[in-house]
């Protein structure tokens, strides 16, 4: 729902992940979410990955904006430190896929336990 309600708003959605890309398209549409992002970019679509800014700022050339109309939304270190290294902000995700640390480590800009509260800065 939160997903769909950031396009509705007119958020233009891209995915970055480190898993291989031959798995995104697959993943997302099990979930019926797939059709709502406008880039994805896998672990092995580029030289680099995050923790690397590249990916980030490929991303940012393919859609046209800048990194500061960009927010990155994640749930490990890698996505915190690979957006600080695109001076991109950042939501760190309390659950998901961080080692056993807590996000707040890393210091994104805001931390969120629940993916919903994402709306509440997108008013």
């Amino acid at each position: 729902a939160t997903l769909h309600a950031l396009k509705e708003q007119g958020f233009t959605l891209a995915l970055i992940t480190n898993k291989p890309s031959e798995f995104i398209e697959p993943i997302l549409s099990s979930f019926s979410i797939f059709s709502l992002f406008s880039l994805t970019i896998g672990g092995d679509s580029l030289s680099e990955k995050k923790p690397s800014s590249l990916p980030l700022l490929h991303a940012c050339e393919k859609l046209g904006v800048s990194p500061s109309q960009c927010v990155m939304v994640g749930d490990s270190k890698n996505d915190i430190v690979a957006a600080k290294a695109a001076n991109i902000k950042s939501i760190g995700l309390t659950y998901g896929y961080n080692y056993g640390e807590s996000i707040a480590k890393y210091k994104p800009n805001w931390v969120f336990d629940d993916f919903e509260e994402i709306l509440t800065l997108a008013s």
